[in-house]
């Protein structure tokens, strides 16, 4: 699989500072990587304002009745509303703590993330991508019938608070079963973790240790 740490810098086309907004879309190095990963019918599950570019069809679903979306499911009761085995990419990006929910997303918060992520799972057609943000790396590694295949560190800058991680995880000929908690008995490491601040990708066959 693939590690790789990005950093979140530069400036932009009119000349402002890139950083990590609450729009995560919105920054340059996220959005390449995310819209590369975008394949076949595609689910954005909590789009937000920021529409991802893709030449296929993109459903996008956000709990705020304001944005600009085609449902506004509860996220940890899409498998409800959705097909399952339907998607063939998944683009997770919830709010990573109540904290942020408050700040920037008017309190509307996962809660129990392993509802949404069993949700997420049942909805992802076999051999399709989830990609899941947080602020680890935990995505759907150690579900029955999931394989992790890349993971990516966004490196932000010290004053403005954590990096970010980027989990792709691929489903296989089973899915694990909504809420269902997997039984976790690796710790996942980042194999570069200790390489100074710099920059670095690292293709290995496994990240866990």
């Amino acid at each position: 699989m693939t590690v790789e740490r990005i950093k979140i810098g530069g400036k932009t086309e009119d000349g402002d500072p890139v950083h990590l907004s609450p729009w995560t879309f919105e920054t340059p190095q996220i959005r390449e990587i995310v819209e590369k990963w975008l394949a076949g019918e595609v689910l954005n599950a909590c789009a937000g304002k920021t529409k991802l570019d893709h030449d296929g069809a993109i459903h996008r679903n956000d709990l705020d009745r304001d944005r600009d979306v085609d449902t506004h499911y509860d996220v940890r009761e899409l498998d409800e509303h959705l097909d399952h085995d339907r998607f063939d990419t998944v683009v997770y990006d919830p709010p990573y703590t109540a904290e942020m929910a408050e700040r920037h997303y008017d309190g509307n918060h996962v809660g129990r993330k392993w509802e949404a992520r069993g949700a997420i799972a049942n909805v992802t057609a076999p051999g399709g991508h989830v990609l899941t943000f947080g602020y680890n790396s935990d995505g759907l590694d150690g579900w029955d019938g999931w394989e992790r295949v890349a993971t990516y560190y966004f490196r932000t800058p010290n004053w403005s608070g954590c990096d970010i991680a980027l989990s792709v995880d691929r489903k296989g000929g089973a899915a694990p079963i909504a809420g269902e908690v997997p039984d976790l008995t690796e710790q996942t490491t980042l194999v570069a973790a200790t390489d100074g601040g710099n920059d670095c990708a690292v293709d290995t066959a496994t990240d866990q240790q």
